[in-house]
């Protein structure tokens, strides 16, 4: 019964986040379908209808990923991987979706839209953990990690998603950096991190307009300061106890992409400082619990996935919030289980699914007495 405490309150924190997402996608995307209702077919509900939809594909997702044996996922980990590879370079072909600002990020197969690089963290997840969990790493192989990276990164960064880069590149250093990485590797992927952020950052035009804005939104307030500042004015206007859920000001055109990139200023408007406190902890019990659990687990391909898992949870919703408090410079990215999207929804889901599984099933360490 020990062993299943931790694995119903990890349930019941996601199942926590996925109800309030569903509810804030509601809330946040109303206006926005109001005001474009022709393009959503007169339903000022189209997205939260959807997001319930996804949340429910999401819940079976994960039921069937903690229904599979654990050796499953270690041993299709390569097709994950290479298959969302494959499909993130498909979105440069005729499957693309339609593009915004010259952004191919999204996969179009019939009526179905889908963004691959949100399956890419599921593949990196799994696959690297398989090979790391090895007890010792040769000289190719880790020539064939080093290809990896640069091949799951790349693809993703033609797609211009920098922040899932740095997600990605994120949890791969860490889990490499724990296991097997030598210094001069340490040297190497650290020097070459800190050339690639400076690139990111000021080679082009419009990302050092981010960097400035990030500096002092104030002196371009109505064009590259705009996001930063009605973002932070949403957090000011939720003081505490905030102003009521449905009742936020800043989402009536104001807050960019208030339903997915930056709805923790929503929440913190509609919720107050007390709601995006807990949201908050319950993303913090949800990153540490597999933590703490996988301490317990005798082999180390789980034990890696679960800090895998927490990683891709943790990093991402640090650079989410920190880009709605202005923190960091903008970068869109979702909040894992809240934000509006299928493909961040399942994929999280099918990811926590993996996580529930190795926690109830995996094998653990015999405790000396």
């Amino acid at each position: 019964m020990a062993n299943r405490r931790p694995v119903i309150v990890f349930l019941i924190l996601v199942l926590i986040l996925l109800t309030l997402g569903v509810m804030m996608v509601y809330s946040s995307s109303y206006p926005f379908a109001i005001k474009y209702a022709e393009r959503f077919n007169n339903d000022p509900n189209y997205f939260g209808k959807r997001q319930f939809i996804f949340v429910i594909i999401g819940l079976i997702g994960m039921l069937v990923a903690y229904k599979l044996p654990i050796n499953f996922f270690r041993y299709a980990s390569p097709a994950i991987l290479f298959g969302s590879v494959f499909m993130c370079a498909l979105t440069f072909t005729l499957f693309k979706d339609q593009t915004v600002n010259d952004v191919y990020r999204w996969l179009r197969i019939g009526p179905i839209s889908f963004q691959p690089s949100d399956f890419l963290k599921l593949g990196v997840g799994l696959f690297f953990p398989a090979v790391m969990s090895r007890r010792k790493i040769s000289g190719q192989t880790r020539a064939i990690i080093l290809f990896i990276i640069a091949l799951s990164a790349g693809v993703v960064y033609l797609q211009k998603d920098l922040g899932t880069v740095i997600v990605i590149l994120g949890v791969i250093f860490i889990l490499y950096f724990i296991t097997h990485m030598t210094m001069a590797e340490f040297l190497l992927y650290t020097s070459g991190g800190v050339i690639f952020l400076v690139y990111a950052i000021f080679g082009t035009q419009y990302r050092r307009n981010r960097w400035n804005a990030f500096l002092d939104p104030f002196s371009d307030r109505l064009d590259t300061g705009w996001h930063a500042i009605q973002s932070m004015y949403a957090v000011a206007n939720g003081g505490f106890g905030g102003v009521g859920i449905g009742n936020s000001i800043q989402k009536h055109g104001y807050v960019y992409a208030a339903y997915s990139d930056y709805i923790f200023s929503i929440i913190s408007e509609e919720l107050g400082m007390f709601g995006g406190m807990l949201v908050i902890f319950a993303i913090l019990g949800i990153v540490l619990i597999p933590v703490f659990f996988s301490r317990k687990l005798e082999d180390k391909y789980e034990r890696l996935v679960l800090l895998a898992f927490s990683l891709f949870v943790f990093i991402q919703s640090f650079i989410h919030i920190a880009v709605v408090l202005n923190a960091i410079p903008a970068k869109g990215i979702t909040l894992p289980f809240i934000s509006y999207g299928g493909s961040s929804i399942i994929t999280y889901c099918g990811f926590a699914g993996v996580a529930l599984n190795i926690m109830s099933k995996g094998k653990l360490k015999v405790q000396r007495k």
